[in-house]
């Protein structure tokens, strides 16, 4: 007789139990997932662009606008329309180039590798990034771009 109350205790403190949903604490967001976006640019060497327009470091290359597009699965693509203002004071035509490639995001940190269409040999460069911006240098140009 003594097995039906042990038997009786062990069924009311399973039930007791039973009522709370245990999970598993979540995964901190991938910062590779997170800064995937649209990035416009609007700094070069710290120079705001002006209506789409900035001079390089030189002075006779004009971005007429460069958009920056990172994807959830880590590639990207850079697409910048240019025109050259040479010394002697003349106009090449616009001309739109483009950059594909991966990135990869540690804490602040954003390190980009292009994969040149053309066959060359893919190279690295890395810069900052936030939630609302991204900056990088290349050859003593800074770039630096708004999320939209």
């Amino acid at each position: 007789m003594k097995r039906i109350p042990i038997l009786a205790t062990v069924l009311a403190l399973t039930a007791c139990g039973g009522g709370h949903d245990v999970t598993a604490p979540s995964a901190p967001p991938d910062p590779n997932t997170t800064a995937a976006g649209v990035y416009i640019l609007v700094q070069v060497n710290d120079i705001p662009l002006n209506k789409g327009r900035a001079l390089d470091a030189q002075g006779d290359t004009i971005f007429t606008y460069d958009t920056l597009t990172l994807r959830t699965d880590r590639s990207y693509r850079d697409a910048a329309t240019l025109q050259v203002h040479f010394l002697s004071g003349a106009w090449s035509p616009p001309s739109t180039g483009y950059e594909n490639g991966s990135f990869s995001v540690v804490g602040s940190q954003i390190t980009f590798t292009s994969q040149p269409s053309d066959g060359s040999q893919p190279f690295s460069y890395s810069g900052g990034i936030s939630p609302t911006s991204l900056s990088y240098t290349i050859d003593a140009v800074s770039y630096t771009y708004a999320r939209q």
